[in-house]
């Protein structure tokens, strides 16, 4: 930004650029959020497993002690991903280090850009990372999006124990897919009866959440 500009009060269109910013600074979340979930399929998480695996170790006693049985949070599949959440706890965290802050350089006597050249300068500042929390409030497929599927994938949710064999009360409360799975999704938890004229049973059986960012 040219110094002259505010100096003349002639600057309101960077307003907009100045908005951008800070969208910016949110999509950036966004993408590092949504990055990690798709990278679950082959990223580790706290059992040394892949967030998504088949082999997610569960323990007969409640200490983390006795006979392991491998637990899988994923259903088969070649198709596009979608993904089930339970708000039990968070499967995905962000880790905000440095929240978003707007820099400036605008100070002639600590800035050689400004004292030679008459420019302000600007630019904003993000520190963060995504990491990965319970696998079991998470569980993905890449099956078709459809009633079947997504009523053994809800079922196996509402059924799963943890160690000791207590049951942790995950049920599922948002579905999260991408464009390729959007008609089929809205198909399945939107319409209040079928082609039939039966009543749809998934109608908004769960929240859905659709994302350029899951492909």
């Amino acid at each position: 930004m040219q110094r002259t500009d505010v100096e003349d009060d002639d600057f309101g269109h960077y307003a907009t650029v100045a908005y951008g910013h800070g969208e910016a600074a949110s999509r950036l979340m966004d993408e590092i959020m949504f990055s990690a979930l798709l990278a679950g399929w082959s990223t580790n998480c706290y059992d040394d497993q892949f967030f998504f695996d088949t082999d997610h170790p569960v323990y007969a006693n409640t200490d983390g002690t006795g006979a392991v049985t491998a637990t899988s949070n994923i259903q088969a599949g070649a198709g596009a991903p979608w993904y089930l959440f339970a708000p039990n706890a968070p499967a995905l965290i962000l880790q905000e280090r440095v929240p978003a802050t707007l820099e400036s350089q605008t100070n002639a006597n600590q800035s050689t850009n400004v004292f030679e050249n008459d420019v302000f300068s600007f630019g904003g500042r993000w520190r963060g990372a995504a990491a990965y929390g319970f696998w079991q409030c998470c569980y993905g497929s890449k099956a078709t999006l459809d009633a079947t599927n997504f009523a053994a994938l809800y079922d196996r949710m509402l059924a799963q124990t943890g160690d000791g064999g207590i049951k942790l009360g995950t049920v599922p409360n948002l579905l999260v897919c991408g464009p390729t799975n959007r008609v089929a999704a809205e198909n399945l938890l939107t319409k209040r009866t079928l082609a039939t004229g039966e009543d749809n049973i998934n109608y908004k059986k769960v929240e859905l959440l659709v994302t350029p960012w899951v492909a």
